[in-house]
């Protein structure tokens, strides 16, 4: 297998073959020899994710640094949910169909042809790795592998293997969002923390709600623990406790639990700021960013041991860590009628949010390529 990869110089793409439409100028040669490159970042879709608002806060960041940046996606599959910069070159790839298999081969051709010659490919997530891989060869571009999950876990055989089998090569530069995703992916790489918008940390202007309430961000997916998250909406002991629900609808409905809808980032803020707890109730995640933005805006989370929050969840610190309903009860109760531990850790979860800025991250990742000036 191919030796593992530290940059260590920067290398000009010679682009003499392509569209005038990409070819790299003398002058853009020179913003090369002081550190100015280019990256491509191919998506499967740009909607409304965790993981893709990180990707587009990076995409801002590395423009507004000056940087060449351009983001790759199907025209069927971008939701203009996130603000991209205007030097962010969006390129939108032909539509593709509705079989799931095909029409996912077909949109990673698609992206492959029209991602320019750069002199680096961010990839995410397993699909858009082999995306990168390919360019590589093709373009001599260099490989950055931002994994944010475990995604050997997302699905059956043989997406599990697809998945497992990027693991495996050792040609790219690797970040990973955790300690946990890191071991479980061979134990080497980076951690590079995800960052919270800056909204996050401006000051808190919502009071909390009279009625004790508790919102929970909801995704159709085994992984999330949906049937947990039922079970404790379900509880006689929680009768009083109301319930927010934001992101897909459930199919569940009791007189105790509200469905809100899909919300920008300054509407989820307000419901944060509002909310008294955060709940989290999945099996494993890489990150876990919902838990950390509630922190921000002073609302608890109680949340299940799921790996990646180890990174900033602390029990009876910052953090309630509950894995069975009889866990997730008492954790509720107890935060609902003892005043004193609950302002402990909200004051706690909101100086622990402060070492997560867009700042931080994007010096991180710039220092990590020896890219930072």
């Amino acid at each position: 297998m191919w030796n593992y990869f530290y940059p260590q110089s920067l290398k000009v793409v010679d682009t003499s073959a392509e569209s005038e439409k990409y070819r790299i100028t003398r002058g853009q040669k020179r913003l090369h020899r002081v550190g100015k490159v280019s990256f491509a970042i191919p998506l499967l879709s740009l909607k409304w994710h965790g993981g893709v608002r990180v990707l587009v806060d990076l995409a801002n960041a590395l423009s507004e640094k000056g940087h060449r940046v351009f983001i790759i996606t199907p025209k069927n599959r971008y939701h203009k949910y996130y603000r991209l910069q205007p030097s962010v070159k969006l390129i939108l790839t032909p539509t593709c169909g509705k079989i799931p298999f095909i029409s996912h081969l077909y949109a990673l051709f698609l992206i492959l042809l029209k991602t320019p010659p750069v002199d680096y490919v961010i990839a995410n997530f397993y699909p858009t790795f082999y995306i990168a891989l390919l360019h590589s060869l093709l373009y001599k571009s260099k490989i950055i592998y931002y994994i944010m999950d475990y995604e050997t876990q997302f699905g059956p055989f043989p997406y599990s293997l697809i998945a497992d089998i990027t693991y495996q090569f050792k040609n790219y530069i690797k970040f990973t969002v955790s300690e946990w995703v890191k071991q479980k992916t061979g134990g080497w790489g980076y951690i590079l923390h995800p960052p919270l918008d800056e909204s996050f940390f401006r000051p808190i202007t919502e009071k909390k709600e009279k009625v004790f309430t508790v919102i929970y961000v909801y995704r159709r997916s085994r992984r999330k623990g949906p049937e947990l998250f039922e079970s404790i909406v379900s509880s006689h002991k929680l009768k009083d406790v109301r319930f927010w629900i934001v992101g897909e609808k459930p199919s569940l409905e009791t007189p105790n639990l509200q469905y809100l809808g899909v919300k920008k980032t300054e509407e989820l803020i307000k419901l944060y700021e509002r909310s008294h707890l955060l709940l989290n109730t999945s099996h494993f995640e890489g990150f876990g960013l919902p838990p950390l933005e509630a922190m921000a805006r002073g609302t608890p989370p109680v949340l299940t041991d799921s790996g990646g929050v180890r990174e900033y969840a602390v029990h009876n610190y910052n953090a309630i860590i509950a894995n069975t309903v009889k866990e997730f009860e008492e954790a509720i109760l107890k935060l609902k009628h003892d005043t004193d531990f609950y302002n402990y850790l909200k004051k706690n979860g909101i100086e622990t949010s402060k070492g997560f800025t867009k700042q931080n991250f994007i010096n991180q990742f710039l220092s990590l390529l020896s890219l930072k000036k």
